[in-house]
């Protein structure tokens, strides 16, 4: 794996980004003291944002020295710090996505879009993924073009390598909310009854998402879902 990681282009790179802030998202809900050490060492930037407002309520080391200002400065000044050293047309941009990803509530989903930033008065392209956080935040982790594979190389480290590939990352993101949902709790080993009484829907509509879910990731049995769900570690223990 660690091989094949220094040899990915700079498309794969970003993939594997979204899979590490993925679970990056996902250490925050299991061990929140571990999830803050961890960003203070990466090399991207780290934010974590209201999302209302889209105010600062959290920045690591990394973006203090990008933005040249105390911590609680950044947080202090918010939403209008970023704007001022934002390009404003991809901001706008960048916004749009936002709210798009909001709307669709998919809380298992990576957000990613590009930033134009003035990083210590230089212009620079950063490509940010965003994830949902809590019921009232985001992460986001912004890298560097030229610093793309610096993220997922460093995660790896910290977290451990990740048995979900490019390919198994990508037949995840086909998958609607619903189907994440119902394919979770498959794999937490919970009955086409059970989840129809839980969901509230019939017990056909059940069937027709697993049939759905296991075209859309190539899947063969429930087994199949289930080791699929523990690849991505969307599941604890079996």
């Amino acid at each position: 794996m660690r091989n094949s990681l220094n040899k990915l282009t700079e498309k794969e790179s970003i993939v594997y980004n979204e899979i590490q802030v993925y679970r990056l998202a996902d250490l925050f809900k299991k061990n929140e003291k571990l999830f803050y050490e961890v960003c203070e060492i990466l090399p991207s930037y780290v934010n974590i944002n209201d999302k209302a407002s889209l105010d600062t309520l959290y920045c690591n080391s990394t973006m203090e020295y990008l933005i040249e200002k105390d911590k609680s400065d950044i947080i202090l000044e918010g939403l209008p710090l970023i704007e001022s050293i934002s390009h404003t047309p991809t901001l706008q941009n960048a916004i749009k996505h936002i709210r798009t990803y909001e709307a669709v509530g998919d809380n298992n989903s990576i957000c990613s879009y590009f930033q134009y930033l003035n990083f210590n008065q230089k212009w620079q392209w950063i490509y940010t993924h965003k994830a949902f956080l809590s019921d009232y935040s985001y992460l986001n982790v912004g890298t560097q073009l030229l610093q793309i594979q610096g993220l997922y190389k460093t995660l790896n480290d910290i977290l451990g390598e990740t048995f979900i590939n490019n390919d198994g990352w990508q037949k995840f993101n086909l998958l609607s909310k619903r189907e994440k949902e119902i394919m979770k709790m498959f794999a937490e080993g919970k009955s086409k009854k059970d989840i129809s009484e839980q969901l509230f829907i019939s017990e056909h509509t059940v069937r027709t998402h697993r049939k759905n879910i296991m075209g859309k990731i190539e899947a063969n049995s429930i087994r199949d879902i289930i080791r699929f769900t523990q690849a991505l570690e969307i599941v604890n223990e079996l």
